[in-house]
């Protein structure tokens, strides 16, 4: 399945199946392929550093 994506599009992928294993999900959605391709791979950061929100 992977040969018709490029590498950008193959590492996003592996990036969001890491992060819905984070949550304990053994599926992935498309919330975790807009986490992956927006950066956001840490379910932590992502709580305490929501996007937009500034910490001072």
């Amino acid at each position: 399945m992977f040969e018709k994506f490029n590498d950008t599009a193959r590492a996003a992928l592996v990036m969001a199946k890491d992060i819905a294993a984070d949550f304990n999900q053994d599926h992935i959605n498309t919330s975790h392929l807009l986490l992956a391709i927006t950066g956001f791979t840490s379910p932590t950061i992502r709580w305490h550093n929501p996007p937009g929100i500034s910490q001072s």
